[in-house]
């Protein structure tokens, strides 16, 4: 090589060549992206995934989710034939919870098998308060005040085979007391022995209600399976096209499954309230975070989405926890049965001029004693409590199932304070704390048609 011009040191120097063209061929004009078609396809296939979901949820609502045409509802004077007030309020609300519990305590009691004994934190403290520094003894009697009542349940075992008890509340007996046991604190005192109580009833009532409910769980995953196929092979297409890497794939792909915890049954018993919320509340709210994590992930244009077609997979999930519980159903026996109980709380919360026209039986305290129980479990105590004043006020009456302030049952309001502390009472034996419970003994009803399972 051969230069016309010195150089000087660091200065630069350029050389440039060529061919004749065709020596090296051109390359080929680059084709379409695929995914970007694909993704478009997509986004229709969201929303049409969704209005499927949709119709298809609402035909099996339409054709197997409704309650049997409902007959009119006349009013009973005595409960179901075999029908426990506990079980009176499963029907009705088609689940356990503590009043379903407390009614069954209720009805053993009244049936003489046990005594419900109350007593309250001062009549307590001012028997330990002489055993106590004298500061102290005062703090406790200043606590005392603001405390509730306490209750003990008291087995009365030369009664037990005289009490007429039917074979669930005998089966209650035999969880709270044993063999050997005489006394039940209600209380966290004997929370493991009212808690293994509880979740046996539980179990019993949800066996016992098996042919007056219709579940239709197979309809339902009809729908999560097309959910599922959808999922699968909206964001398989995603990835083959590279506009998903396999991280997030990966990790919503598992999200329908958590469509299934509305499937398994919560247990009862111990650890039940954090069963309920593992179950229930995070295993779902982790696959919501998730979605919305990858929902600000495709707006900020990782995922190439488009914002009106992003709501779309939300959409579907919600039908179908929407539609989980519609598509649960009374068969017709179930449907019977609800409006015989029905039937009953028109008689138990009847005003006194519809009372005339039933021309009910006469009112006395064995009739009040009978069905106290079931106005409980009804939400009606106050009512029915109310409704027998006059009556419980000229008998004197004095009931022998109960020991603690007779005073209470001198007026609907003192029946309705008693029943909502003895439900509260079952409530912290059956619960660990923090987890709630309890609640008063008036007003409504509930359940219904298609929607009240």
């Amino acid at each position: 090589m051969e230069s016309t011009t010195p150089y000087f040191p660091g200065q630069g120097l350029t050389v440039a060549f060529s061919w004749p063209k065709g020596i090296i061929p051109p390359p080929d004009r680059p084709a379409p992206p695929v995914g970007g078609a694909a993704l478009k396809i997509l986004k229709f296939i969201h929303l049409a995934v969704a209005a499927l979901l949709l119709l298809l949820m609402a035909a099996f609502w339409w054709f197997w989710g409704r309650d049997p045409a409902p007959q009119p509802v006349i009013p009973l004077f005595e409960p179901p034939r075999g029908v426990e007030a506990g079980f009176a309020r499963y029907v009705r609300d088609m689940g356990t919870d503590d009043k379903a519990f407390t009614a069954m305590i209720l009805g053993m009691a009244v049936k003489g098998a046990l005594t419900i004994r109350e007593s309250n934190m001062a009549e307590d403290a001012s028997s330990l308060t002489g055993m106590m520094p004298s500061g102290a003894g005062k703090a406790l009697k200043l606590l005392a005040r603001f405390a509730g009542p306490t209750f003990r349940l008291q087995l009365d075992r030369t009664r037990l085979d005289d009490a007429d008890l039917t074979a669930a509340e005998r089966r209650v007996a035999e969880d709270l007391f044993g063999a050997a046991r005489n006394a039940v604190h209600l209380s966290a005192a004997d929370r493991p022995v009212i808690q293994a109580a509880f979740g046996n009833l539980e179990r019993h009532f949800k066996t016992r209600g098996k042919p007056l409910l219709a579940t239709n769980f197979g309809k339902w995953i009809i729908g999560v399976a097309l959910f599922e196929a959808y999922a699968i092979a909206s964001f398989i297409l995603m990835a083959m096209t590279g506009h998903m890497s396999a991280e997030p794939f990966i990790a919503l792909l598992a999200g329908p499954f958590f469509l299934f915890p509305m499937a398994i049954p919560v247990p009862s018993g111990k650890g039940s309230f954090i069963t309920r919320l593992i179950l229930k509340i995070f295993v779902p709210g982790s696959f919501v975070l998730l979605a919305l994590f990858l929902g600000f992930w495709s707006v900020i244009g990782n995922l190439d989405f488009s914002l009106w077609s992003l709501p779309a997979p939300f959409i579907s999930v919600a039908i179908l926890y929407v539609f989980r519980p519609l598509l649960r159903v009374r068969t017709e026996r179930g449907a019977r049965l609800k409006e015989s109980i029905e039937g009953l709380h028109m008689y138990i919360t009847a005003a006194e001029k519809h009372r005339l026209e039933m021309a009910p039986p006469e009112e006395t305290p064995q009739v009040f004693e009978k069905l106290f129980p079931y106005a409980f479990a009804l939400d009606a105590a106050d009512t029915w409590a109310n409704r027998f004043q006059h009556v419980l006020e000229k008998a004197g009456y004095s009931p022998s199932w109960y020991s603690g302030d007779l005073s209470t049952f001198a007026t609907g309001a003192g029946v309705a304070a008693f029943s909502s502390a003895l439900s509260g009472a079952v409530s912290s034996g059956t619960h660990s704390s923090g987890s709630g419970g309890g609640g008063s003994s008036g007003g409504g009803g509930g359940g219904g048609g298609g929607s009240g399972w």
